[in-house]
C-alpha cells in the first residue's frame, strides 16, 4: 500500500512539472486545396513580427512552449511557410513575391467559462507588391478544470487556431492580391504621396508612406553612424549592410530581412542569429531591432529604435 501511495505522489509531482507544449504544425487538407486553387508559385515568406506584449504563462504551470524552441509568432510564420511548401507554391530562393507578417494581438484563456478556453490571433500580412490584408482568428475549445489538463489542452489548441488562421487567409479574396505579380515601378510611382513642404520637416512617415518608401529603395547613401559603411535594400524584403569593426577595417558584410508593420509605423530589421553570433560586434545586434522612420529633408531619412538608444540615417534618391 505504501509503494502504491508513493507511486501516486511521484506521478502527480512529475505531471506537475510538465511544460504544456504545442507540437509541430500539421498541414490541413482544406488549406492545401485552397492554395492549389490559386494556381500560383514563387511565394516567399519573410520575417513575422510579434505583438507588443504576450503573456505565455498558464495558471501556475509557467509559460506555454512550442516544439523546436520556436516562439508562438515564429510558429505562425512557419505554418504559412509549410502550407505553401506542401502546396507547391513556396520559393526558398528568388521569390516572385514575399509575404511578411505582424501579429498585432496574441492572447489565450485556459478558463473561459471555468472549463473552456480560447485563442485570439490578429495578423497583418504585407506583400512585397505593396498589398496587405488583416486576418483574425478567435478559436474556442474545451480545456478542463485541473491546471495540468487545461494548460495541455490550451497548448494543443494553438495549433488548430493557427490552422484556422492560415485557412482564413488563403481563402480570402484579398490573398490573391497579396501573391499577385509585383506592381510595376511606373504604377507604384502614381501612388507616391505628394511632396511635403520643407517647412514640415522633420516628419514621421505614415504606415502607407513607409511601405511605398522602403519598396522603392535600392542602395542608399548612409549619413550616420560612421561605422555603418553602406546599406542596400534588395528584392524580397532583404537588405545587406557593410559594417566597420576593429577586427576588419575593410568592413564586414551581413545580410538579413526586414518587415513592415504599417499599423504601428514600424520597420523591423533582422539578421539571423547564426550571423549575429559571429563575433562582429555592434553592427549585427544593432540592426536586429524595430525602428520608426522620419523624413528630415527632401532626400534624407532618419531611423530610431523604440528604446531611443540607436539610430541611423541615409539619403535616398
Amino acid at each position: 500500500m505504501r509503494n502504491i501511495t508513493m507511486c501516486l505522489v511521484i506521478s502527480v509531482f512529475l505531471s506537475g512539472c510538465e511544460t504544456p507544449t504545442t507540437q509541430r504544425y500539421s498541414i490541413l487538407a482544406d488549406n492545401n486545396v485552397a492554395i492549389k486553387a490559386l494556381s500560383v508559385s514563387g511565394i516567399g515568406i519573410g520575417y513575422f513580427t510579434g505583438p507588443p506584449s504576450f503573456d505565455a504563462n498558464c495558471r501556475a504551470l509557467g509559460p506555454l512552449a512550442v516544439a523546436d524552441n520556436l516562439t508562438h509568432t515564429q510558429y505562425i510564420q512557419k505554418a504559412f511557410e509549410d502550407e505553401l511548401k506542401v502546396a507547391g507554391a513556396f520559393a526558398q530562393m528568388s521569390p516572385r513575391v514575399t509575404l511578411t507578417g505582424y501579429v498585432s494581438r496574441l492572447e489565450f484563456s485556459s478558463s473561459r467559462g471555468l472549463t473552456g478556453g480560447s485563442w485570439t490571433i490578429d495578423l497583418v500580412l504585407t506583400s512585397s507588391n505593396g498589398s496587405r490584408m488583416n486576418v483574425t482568428e478567435y478559436y474556442e475549445f474545451a480545456s478542463g478544470f485541473v491546471a495540468n489538463e487545461a494548460c495541455r489542452q490550451t497548448a494543443n489548441a494553438f495549433s488548430r487556431a493557427v490552422q484556422n488562421l492560415v485557412g482564413k487567409a488563403v481563402r480570402s479574396p484579398d490573398f490573391a492580391g497579396l501573391v499577385a505579380a509585383t506592381v510595376a515601378p511606373a504604377r507604384r510611382q502614381e501612388t507616391l504621396p505628394p511632396p511635403v513642404a520643407a517647412s514640415r520637416y522633420p516628419r514621421l512617415l505614415t504606415g502607407q508612406e513607409l511601405l511605398t518608401h522602403l519598396q522603392s529603395l535600392k542602395e542608399v547613401q548612409v549619413k550616420a553612424p560612421p561605422e555603418l559603411m553602406s546599406m542596400t535594400f534588395q528584392v524580397g524584403n532583404r537588405f545587406e549592410i557593410l559594417y566597420w569593426t576593429a577586427r576588419d577595417a575593410s568592413g564586414v558584410r551581413q545580410g538579413g530581412t526586414y518587415s513592415i508593420a504599417p499599423d504601428q509605423n514600424l520597420v523591423c530589421f533582422r539578421i539571423p542569429a547564426e550571423l549575429r553570433a559571429g563575433g562582429f560586434g555592434v553592427g549585427s545586434e544593432w540592426m536586429s531591432d524595430c525602428f520608426r522612420v522620419s523624413q528630415t529633408d527632401e532626400k534624407t531619412y532618419s531611423l530610431k529604435n523604440l528604446k531611443g538608444d540607436y539610430s541611423f540615417s541615409y539619403a535616398a534618391w
